[in-house]
């Protein structure tokens, strides 16, 4: 403040010399201008603003006016500004303390607090955690209240209720940080130990019995199981294989019935085809043998003709006209016969002389002279 006034009167006395020489609206410019530089100056160092990660608090007459994190305001002369970290703080705590059935009990944990945004909290915070030690405090004030808890619970609450236990101890706690400025984030407790060996041993009894028993029948149902798994799959895989040795004989059978039916159906093609065949060939033969009958019949008929014509010629010709018609008809006859050499025989009865008969011997040279002409021309 005495720097400030010295400034104020060397700027009024340098005013004051240039006033007598200078016009006065041109000093009066000047001392306007002069005055706002200065209201500028004093208002910055009024200016006051907190990092995002500061409380700032401005207190006038003991109270608090105005508090945040990154806040920004104006502290006039009659207000103080402070500046104080927002994280969050850690503690650890453990504590001893025999419980109402005088057994000796150790609780540990960690609790996490951090300034209390309600009413004057910030305010009390700044008060009563600035000194260094708030940590220790928090500390202090978390294990007394451990202590409490646990000569007021019996022993197996303590170990079976540790949720219980944490309201309790949170609850206990809030009421005395309140008036601290400290709000309470959470509490929890890490181990519970009891500080008798003998006493986890005996404690422990009931329960590795139980774990013990609980973990043979398990073990043994375990088994029971496996083995009921075993039968299962050995079962089912005797089923699958029976199955499929089932379908396989169906399968075979099938294959074979089917065989047997391709098998009588080509014999009873080749039975149908054979009969075909022998029908056939029978009316092949009935159809020859009728050609044959036809062909003898018409060759008798053509016979029966001429001979009846025959008959009837030599019915009209003279003797020696029958005789030449006799001899011709037997070298035709002779000629037409696949023989190599001829003998004729006569013989002659004295009544047989006018017969054809007589004629023989006539006939055989006949032959004989025809057969050397043939040799000769071949």
């Amino acid at each position: 403040m005495g720097k400030f006034m010295t400034f104020v009167t060397v700027t009024s006395a340098f005013a004051a010399s240039w006033f007598l020489t200078t016009p006065r609206f041109v000093w009066g410019s000047i001392a306007l201008l002069v005055l706002m530089l200065i209201g500028a100056k004093y208002l910055s160092t009024l200016w006051q603003s907190a990092n995002p990660n500061e409380w700032l608090l401005i207190i006038q007459n003991g109270k608090l006016k105005k508090a945040g994190v990154g806040l920004k305001a104006l502290v006039w002369p009659t207000q103080t500004a402070v500046k104080f970290p927002s994280a969050i703080q850690r503690i650890e705590f453990s504590a001893n303390n025999v419980t109402k059935e005088m057994q000796g009990i150790e609780v540990s944990g960690f609790a996490i607090w951090s300034v209390n945004r309600e009413g004057d909290g910030p305010f009390r915070s700044y008060k009563y955690t600035q000194d260094g030690n708030a940590n220790g405090n928090v500390q202090t004030m978390c294990e007394s209240i451990v202590r409490h808890q646990i000569a007021n619970h019996s022993m197996q609450d303590i170990l079976t209720n540790r949720n219980t236990l944490r309201d309790e101890m949170k609850a206990d706690l809030q009421k005395q940080l309140s008036g601290w400025g400290i709000w309470l984030e959470t509490v929890e407790i890490t181990v519970v130990r009891i500080c008798s060996y003998s006493l986890f041993e005996d404690l422990q009894a009931e329960f590795r019995q139980d774990a013990h028993l609980k973990a043979e029948k398990i073990r043994l149902q375990s088994s029971l199981q496996i083995s009921q798994s075993q039968q299962d799959t050995e079962t089912q895989r005797v089923i699958h294989d029976n199955q499929q040795r089932l379908k396989r004989q169906t399968e075979d059978t099938a294959f074979y019935k089917k065989q047997c039916e391709l098998e009588s159906l080509k014999i009873i093609q080749a039975q149908e085809l054979d009969l075909k065949k022998q029908q056939l060939e029978h009316d092949m033969n009935i159809k020859k043998l009728k050609d044959k009958l036809e062909i003898d019949k018409i060759n008798n008929e053509f016979a029966l003709k001429k001979f009846e014509e025959q008959l009837k010629i030599e019915k009209l010709m003279t003797p020696t006209n029958l005789q030449k018609y006799m001899i011709d008809q037997t070298k035709a006859i002779y000629q037409g016969l696949p023989l190599k050499e001829i003998k004729l025989n006569q013989y002659i009865g004295p009544e047989q002389t006018g017969n054809i008969a007589s004629m023989l011997p006539a006939v055989g040279m006949m032959m004989q002279q025809n057969q050397e002409l043939m040799t000769t021309q071949k």
